[in-house]
């Protein structure tokens, strides 16, 4: 298993806003304080979904841990979103978290796109006219 530094977040972001932040480090130094770090963690694979166990003491367990992790791995920096959470001892909570794609693979596809760049989209209506009633029909499933 690799070590990495672990850094534990309470955000305003979500998996349901779904939005980039372009400059991400500068948003998360930003916050008051961090809720967790550790600079040793171990991880045995990084990967979309995937489940973590944190040190966390029985008396810091009911207080809010944060819902956004970044994990430093050398150079590079992996986001997720907290998605859930288990307590499992008096000093270990599991979290589930789900990988923020977008702020993760932010670097990567930035600058794939420019003015120039044209995208085609296809579509298929899904609604068919009866003509009839003159109105719509279920869609298409």
């Amino acid at each position: 298993m690799k070590s990495i530094t672990l850094s534990i977040y309470n955000t305003e972001m979500s998996p349901q806003k779904n939005f980039v932040v372009e400059d991400i480090e500068t948003y998360l130094s930003k916050l008051i304080t961090k809720t967790y770090e550790n600079e040793n963690f171990q991880v045995p694979k990084i990967s979309l979904n995937m489940n973590i166990k944190i040190n966390v003491s029985q008396d810091n367990v009911f207080k809010q841990i944060g819902n956004y992790v970044r994990m430093l791995y050398g150079s590079r920096k992996y986001y997720f979103f907290i998605i859930g959470s288990d307590w499992k001892s008096t000093s270990t909570v599991e979290l589930n978290l789900y990988m923020d794609t977008l702020n993760t693979f932010y670097d990567l596809f930035k600058n794939a796109f420019s003015e120039k760049t044209l995208i085609t989209r296809q579509h298929e209506d899904r609604w068919l006219p009866n003509q009839k009633l003159g109105s719509l029909l279920m869609p298409k499933v």
